[in-house]
């Protein structure tokens, strides 16, 4: 949402150079943004997930003992 903001509606920001780009036929330059983007995307869910698994980790083991049990009674 914040990219969508900046595009739309700054004068400033990684959205909004992207646009600036686009409109300046400045194609590599665009796409570098867009890359960069995108790579931002993957490294935050990476840390998002390391986050989720570190504050997380009472949930995590409760719900590795409930498939265990549930893989005993299959058995």
């Amino acid at each position: 949402m914040m990219v969508i903001g900046e595009l739309l509606g700054t004068t400033n920001g990684l959205g909004y150079t992207i646009i600036q780009f686009q409109r300046g036929y400045q194609i590599p330059q665009m796409w570098s943004g867009v890359f960069v983007l995108g790579l931002l995307g993957v490294l935050l869910a990476v840390l998002f997930r390391l986050a989720e698994r570190h504050v997380l980790v009472w949930y995590h083991g409760i719900r590795q003992g409930e498939r265990g049990a549930a893989n005993n009674r299959a058995a």
